[in-house]
C-alpha cells in the first residue's frame, strides 16, 4: 500500500488519474482522525489531502469564508475568531474517542463525517453552512458545485449530499462556507442535580423562548443517571445577556444558575462525547426528534449518555454484545436514526442504518454518478 500525498487539486487529479489507470482504490484521509468512523476501508492506496491547506477567501462583511479542504479547523477558529466571528455548525472533533491527535481534524473531514457540534442547536448543520465547494471525481475531473453566495435556489443541491458522505462520492478540494458573528458578551451558565427529564423538558422550553442559546446539553451523573448537569450557553450584548438570564432564571423557579468558567471546552467535550473515551464500549449518535430522547433512553438501556441539541442528539455507550441492527431498528421506532461512531470491526459493519431495497438502489445510483469506479473510500457506508 502506498501513500499519496496531495499538496494542490492538480496532485489529487493526477492521483486519481492513475488510481482508474490502474483499477486501484482510494482511502481519502486529511487529519486521518476519523478513520475508525464508518465500516473499515480497504483500499490498495492512501490519498492524504492534508497538504493541500490554507484560507483561499475570506469576506468578514458577507460572512463567507472559502478554504482548501485539508485546512485544519483549529486554524479556521483561529482566523474567524478575529473578526468575532465562528462556524455555525461547531465542528466536533472526536480525536478523544479514537485516541488520535486533538485539534488536528481538517475541515473537509468535519463535513464529510457530517461531525456536528453545539451550536448546530442554534445555527445548523454542516450541510446549513456548506455553500459549495470543488472536488475531483472518478474520472479524475475537477468540477464545482454550489455557489459563493448564501442566496442561492439554482440546481441541484450537491453541498448538501457531499455532508456525511464520508468521503465516497470524491475527493474535496475547496469549501465555501457560511459563517455567523459571534458577539464578544458569551455566558455558559449550568443547573446541578437537575432531574434528567425536568432537564430536557426545560431545554426544549428555552429553545422555544426567546433566549437563542447557542448550547443545550446534559450530562448525568456517574453514580445516578437519573439527574446530573444542564448547561446552557447565550450569546448577545450586555443588555440581551442580563435579559436572558432573568428569562432563565424565571424558567428554572427553585432552582439555581452557576456560571461556567472555560464553558467552551465544557461543552465541546460534551458535544465530542470526550468523557466516554476511556471506556471499552461502542459509542453511538443518535438524532431524534427531541420528545422521544427519554423514552428511548429507557428503551435503549445504556451503560452512559449524554444529550446535546437539547435532547435531539444523544450520544449512547453500549455494551459490546449489543446487536447493532436491533439498535439502528430501536432509533428507527423513535423517528430517529443512528450512527455507530466508535465500535469493534464486527460492530463497524453496522456504522449507518439498514437500507430498504429502494434506498439502497438509490444510494448506489448516486455513488454511481460520482465514483462509476468505486474508487473511494471503498466499503466505509456499505457500498
Amino acid at each position: 500500500m502506498a501513500t499519496i500525498k496531495a499538496a494542490s487539486e492538480a496532485d489529487v487529479i493526477d492521483a486519481v488519474a492513475a488510481a482508474r489507470d490502474k483499477r486501484r482504490t482510494l482511502e481519502i484521509i486529511g487529519g486521518g482522525t476519523r478513520r475508525g468512523f464508518g465500516a473499515q476501508v480497504e483500499a490498495d492506496d492512501v490519498l492524504d489531502i492534508s497538504g493541500i491547506s490554507g484560507i483561499v477567501k475570506y469576506e468578514p462583511e458577507e460572512l463567507i469564508l472559502k478554504v482548501r479542504a485539508g485546512t485544519k479547523v483549529s486554524e479556521i477558529n483561529a482566523v474567524l475568531s478575529e473578526k468575532n466571528q465562528r462556524l455555525g455548525f461547531e465542528p466536533s472533533d472526536w480525536a478523544a474517542l479514537y485516541g488520535t491527535t486533538p485539534g488536528i481534524t481538517t475541515i473537509g473531514g468535519a463535513l464529510s463525517a457530517d461531525a456536528n457540534g453545539a451550536a448546530a442547536v442554534r445555527f445548523g448543520r454542516a450541510r446549513d453552512s456548506l455553500l459549495g465547494y470543488r472536488a475531483v471525481n472518478s474520472f479524475a475531473k475537477a468540477y464545482r458545485a454550489g455557489s459563493d453566495v448564501v442566496k442561492n435556489v439554482t440546481g441541484f443541491d450537491l453541498p448538501k449530499l457531499v455532508c456525511g458522505a464520508m468521503g465516497t462520492l470524491g475527493v474535496l478540494t475547496e469549501v465555501t462556507l457560511r459563517v455567523f458573528p459571534r458577539p464578544q458578551h458569551v455566558w455558559s451558565l449550568a443547573i446541578y442535580d437537575v432531574m434528567a427529564e425536568r432537564a430536557l423538558n426545560l431545554m426544549r422550553e428555552v429553545l422555544a423562548s426567546g433566549i437563542s442559546p447557542t448550547a443545550l446539553t446534559f450530562v448525568p451523573g456517574h453514580d445516578d443517571a437519573s439527574s446530573g448537569i444542564a448547561t446552557i450557553r447565550i450569546e448577545g450584548s450586555s443588555a440581551s445577556i442580563a435579559r436572558k438570564r432573568e428569562m432563565l432564571r424565571a424558567m428554572v423557579g427553585r432552582g439555581s444558575l452557576t456560571d461556567v468558567p472555560n464553558g467552551d471546552a465544557v461543552l465541546a467535550r460534551t458535544s465530542s462525547a470526550a468523557v466516554m473515551a476511556q471506556a471499552e464500549d461502542n459509542v453511538w449518535r443518535v438524532q431524534l426528534p427531541a420528545t422521544e430522547a427519554m423514552a428511548l433512553i429507557a428503551a435503549w438501556k445504556p451503560k452512559r449518555w449524554l444529550a446535546d441539541w437539547g435532547g435531539a442528539a444523544l450520544w449512547m455507550l453500549d455494551v459490546e454484545s449489543e446487536d447493532a441492527v436491533a439498535r439502528h431498528a430501536l432509533v428507527a421506532k423513535h423517528g430517529g436514526h443512528a450512527r455507530l461512531v466508535r465500535g469493534s470491526d464486527a460492530a463497524r459493519q453496522f456504522a449507518f442504518p439498514p437500507m430498504s431495497e429502494q434506498e439502497r438502489a438509490l444510494s448506489l445510483s448516486v455513488k454511481a454518478a460520482f465514483d462509476s469506479l468505486g474508487l473511494f473510500n471503498p466499503g466505509r457506508m456499505g457500498l
